[in-house]
């Protein structure tokens, strides 16, 4: 697990999860709800990302994203359990199919 704050721009939050070989990447949308440069952000981290790395999104503002979510795929979660028991999830299916190499 890596902290990288918050207003981090697609790309340096994409190399921060290649650096550290990340299988899924969660972010925090809690404001504002409208922001107009977040969807393409958005877009933008999912095309730095390789495919089977998973996009977990939470937080008040999420919601409002929805389907700039739903069209990279993101897990959207209402909850910090909710994200906890998705990241055990990936957990699971990482072991049965093996580390990243």
């Amino acid at each position: 697990v890596a902290y990288l704050g918050p207003g981090l721009p697609a790309a340096e939050i994409a190399g921060a999860a290649l650096q550290h070989r990340a299988t899924a990447v969660a972010l925090s949308i809690i404001y504002p709800e409208d922001d107009p440069n977040l969807p393409g952000e958005l877009l933008s981290l999912r095309r730095y990302l390789s495919s089977d790395t998973r996009i977990i999104v939470g937080g008040r503002a999420a919601p409002a994203y929805r389907e700039t979510l739903v069209r990279i795929g993101a897990l959207v979660v209402g909850s910090l359990s909710e994200c906890g028991e998705a990241l055990d999830r990936l957990r699971s299916e990482r072991a049965v199919v093996g580390p990243r190499t």
